[in-house]
């Protein structure tokens, strides 16, 4: 159950921050930017089931784990149009 819970949890992280970059990336739900941020958010709440299925409702603060990788997630997504913005590589023809 674990790895299932930190698999989806994980797989949420590429697929929110290529929709917020407005990329496109196959997902399970199609090649869009919308359907990517869609994807991602059935994976964080995916996540969620096995998870309070192995520990319940409360778990979700108790053992840190969880938690701590769901902060992480959201500080990737409140933070990723700031490093895209940073970090992407100049359009040939200067765009």
């Amino acid at each position: 159950m674990d790895l299932l819970t930190g698999f989806l949890l994980m797989n949420a992280m590429p697929h929110l921050l290529l929709g917020v970059w407005k990329a496109r990336m196959l997902s399970g739900l199609g090649f869009s930017p919308r359907a990517n941020s869609g994807y991602g958010l059935l994976n964080v709440m995916g996540s969620l089931a096995p998870f309070t299925y192995r520990y319940g409702p409360s778990g979700l603060g108790e053992p840190g784990l969880y938690s701590g990788a769901l902060i992480g997630l959201l500080l990737y997504f409140l933070t990723a149009k700031f490093f895209h913005s940073l970090f992407r590589a100049p359009r040939a023809g200067g765009g």
